[in-house]
């Protein structure tokens, strides 16, 4: 799946997400995946890792997070490595309660795949 679908595949799960994708469109007049995930994934996510008390919406932002990384085109696979994860790893315990969110295949991946490419390698999951 493309960057695109995902942006609607997101704006799915979280209708009020809508208008956000719109603007972004309209801003950019093209999906810059980086910058759209990396405002409505990352720090809704951080925040909700960072109170730990929402589990079912943590684990609804986990498993998009893990659909994009399982059916995502090599640019939306970037997109988790470089600014989902890389993002989420720079606070060591928002890093680990996202470990506790997410299936053993994608520690696995992250662990083996996305880990070497951080620039300050976070510790394993």
């Amino acid at each position: 799946m493309t960057k695109e679908e995902f942006a609607e595949k997101l704006v799915e799960i979280f209708p009020e997400k809508k208008e956000k994708l719109s603007q972004h469109y309209d801003e950019y007049g093209k999906l810059l995946g980086h910058v759209f995930f990396g405002d409505e994934i990352n720090l809704q996510l951080s925040e909700l890792l960072s109170e730990n008390t929402d589990n079912l919406l943590i684990k609804t932002y986990c498993k998009f997070v893990e659909d994009m990384w399982n059916k995502g085109n090599d640019e939306v696979r970037n997109i988790v490595e470089v600014t989902i994860c890389e993002y989420i790893s720079d606070n060591t315990e928002l890093w680990k309660r996202f470990g506790n969110y997410i299936s053993d295949d994608l520690k696995n991946d992250i662990n083996i795949a996305i880990i070497p490419v951080i620039s300050t390698a976070p510790p394993k999951l």
